[in-house]
């Protein structure tokens, strides 16, 4: 499930709401046009059960997409790789598949309760490299790259951290309409419901991103062997560079989605990782 639009959003109208509640002229003209239409005492809950809508429904066509737009990885060097850097208490199937069905631009990514993608692109380099008798450097690097992938995605399996978020993001949106009739009953909506809903749903945002930030860092952690976490930081040098290019040619890129940590903060525990790992 991906939201940095809806952040984005939330962000900017709820500022824009907050801003007009300390107006109090502007408060009283939200007021006057919400006083007009009786159906305003139910817009907002509304609202809360098309998100649990859309939230229960993603979560359950997630299986339907798998199992019409992905294929189970048959190619016995490649999964011969995947074992060999697969710890025995780990279990999941791979899969290549389209990452835009699933709302995602990674190259890999995890699904469900034990499912793992990798986008077509991604897979055809990686069967090329193990199909070569003599590795370049380069490729010994992509294929390091590719192993803390592999222990990156297990550790969300083994957390069960697409369950977490849509747990939690159902739980968040029972909490706001229940926190919602709260409030018109404590403060009889003293500035608007427009401000109020918008404030519940930067909220839920910010929750929602610093909960999945976290995870991501857990994720990160989950890869432990030198290679692995050698791949992890070849991988984040090589975006924060990209990014680097990009701006100085003056063009602007996204590195890492709205709930993601940056690429700086995950290279830096990385290289702390490692650095540890190799003083023992």
């Amino acid at each position: 499930m991906s939201y940095p639009k809806s952040i984005l959003y939330s962000l900017f109208f709820g500022l824009t709401c907050l801003s007009a509640m300390e107006n109090k002229l502007a408060t009283k003209k939200i007021q006057t046009f919400e006083s007009k239409f009786k159906s305003t005492n139910y817009w907002p809950h509304l609202c809360y059960a098309l998100e649990l809508f859309i939230n229960i429904s993603g979560h359950k066509n997630a299986k339907k997409i798998l199992e019409k737009k992905c294929k189970k990885i048959e190619n016995e060097k490649l999964l011969s790789f995947i074992e060999d850097n697969t710890r025995t208490d780990e279990r999941a199937t791979f899969y290549v598949g389209p990452s835009e069905p699933f709302n995602t631009e990674e190259f890999a990514f995890s699904t469900g309760k034990e499912n793992i993608i990798i986008t077509p692109e991604y897979y055809d380099i990686l069967c090329n490299i193990l199909e070569k008798k003599e590795l370049q450097k380069n490729d010994s690097d992509a294929l390091d790259i590719f192993k803390f992938v592999i222990h990156h995605e297990m550790g969300h399996i083994k957390n069960n951290d697409i369950k977490k978020r849509f747990d939690t993001s159902i739980s968040i949106s029972i909490a706001s309409a229940i926190l919602f009739e709260l409030s018109k009953k404590m403060y009889n909506f003293k500035y608007s419901k427009l401000t109020t809903f918008l404030s519940m749903q930067i909220l839920k945002a910010l929750t929602i991103r610093h909960l999945c930030k976290k995870q991501e860092f857990r994720a990160d952690d989950n890869a432990k062997d030198h290679d692995a976490l050698k791949g992890g930081i070849l991988l984040f040098n090589n975006v924060i560079k990209i990014k680097k290019e990009y701006l100085e040619a003056g063009i602007k890129i996204k590195t890492a989605s709205a709930v993601h940590p940056s690429p700086e903060s995950r290279l830096a525990r990385l290289e702390n990782k490692l650095q540890a790992l190799s003083a023992t």
